[in-house]
C-alpha cells in the first residue's frame, strides 16, 4: 500500500520532468516500456503448481483455458486478472 501511495505522489512531477526534457509522447512511452517490462518479468516468474495428490478435479493453470472459462466463479476471475 505504501508504494502505491508513493507511486501516485511521484508519478507526476517525474512525468512532468520527463515531457520537459523529452517531449510530450514520452511519459506514455516510458509507461509503455515499464508496462511491457513488468508483463515480460511476470511471464518469466510464473511456474505451475502441481496439483495436490488428493485432487480430483482437472488442476486449472494459468495457460489453461478451456478449465479456466469451463468455472466462472473461479476460472473467470483468473482469466481475466492474469491477462491484464
Amino acid at each position: 500500500m505504501a508504494v502505491q501511495s508513493i507511486g501516485t505522489l511521484m508519478g507526476p512531477p517525474f512525468g512532468g520532468v520527463v515531457f520537459e526534457f523529452a517531449g510530450y509522447q514520452a511519459p506514455f512511452f516510458f509507461a509503455a516500456g515499464l508496462a511491457a517490462f513488468d508483463g515480460i518479468i511476470r511471464l518469466a516468474l510464473v511456474r505451475d503448481v502441481p496439483p495436490a495428490e488428493n485432487d480430483v478435479e482437472r488442476a486449472v493453470t494459468a495457460t489453461d483455458n478451456d478449465a479456466l472459462l469451463s468455472k466462472p466463479t473461479q476460472g473467470t476471475f483468473t482469466y481475466f486478472s492474469c491477462c491484464i
